[in-house]
């Protein structure tokens, strides 16, 4: 017997290869199970662009339970991160009357929008039914749960029923500039209902690719 023909025969085991697993076709990944206040999400709409909603508040402690989303101006083709939001706006309009917040949290709020001064930003809400969001929650995935400011919906001034995806997506693609023209509303910077909190936190991707980047180059003097 030759050699050549001995190696081929006492092949390790460790070395042959396995098949892989078989993934269910139905298998839906990230599903969302709940939503809380100041969770941002993401969909794909029609025209192929994501699209990013963000939770201003929830009813859950009696019927009907409900929550209430903000829209911003993010449009991806890749799917959204957390510097997408931090760099996007939102609609919504600067009130008098309504809840004040603490005295930092308006001068960051007037430094990034000194023409509503002394007012307050408030959002545009788009309610959905949590039975109706659960319905099609599979086409929504969560980015990151940011802590923006408390009952900006409280400073709002309007707001509509979204609970069917298709109305939602067609606003979202289609109407989104003129509808929020006829209703008063303007774009306001999202960065600016963020809490001071989150002022370090990484600016880009969700896993802190930004940072690690950093320490990297330093590292190596990149």
């Amino acid at each position: 017997m030759c050699v050549a023909e001995c190696k081929r025969q006492f092949v390790p085991a460790l070395f042959i290869a396995q098949p892989l697993p078989v993934m269910p076709k139905n298998r839906i990944m990230n599903k969302i199970k709940d939503i809380n206040f100041g969770d941002f999400l993401s969909f794909k709409a029609s025209d192929g662009f994501y699209r990013v909603l963000f939770c201003t508040s929830v009813q859950k402690s009696r019927s009907p339970y409900y929550f209430n989303f903000s829209a911003t101006t993010i449009r991806t083709k890749e799917k959204p991160t957390i510097a997408d939001i931090r760099n996007s706006k939102y609609y919504g309009k600067g009130n008098r009357n309504g809840h004040k917040f603490e005295e930092n949290e308006l001068e960051k709020m007037w430094k990034f929008h000194p023409e509503i001064k002394p007012n307050y930003l408030g959002t545009y809400e788009l309610l959905i039914t949590r039975k109706d969001f659960m319905s099609f929650r599979d086409k929504f995935e969560l980015i990151e749960n940011l802590p923006i400011l408390e009952n900006l919906m409280l400073n709002g001034s309007g707001g509509m029923n979204a609970s069917d995806l298709d109305v939602l997506d067609n606003l979202l693609v289609s109407r989104i500039e003129n509808f929020m023209e006829e209703q008063n509303q303007k774009k306001y910077s999202t960065e600016a209902i963020l809490k001071l909190e989150y002022k370090n936190k990484a600016r880009t991707g969700n896993n802190g690719y930004n940072s690690l980047w950093q320490k990297a180059k330093t590292m190596f003097n990149l």
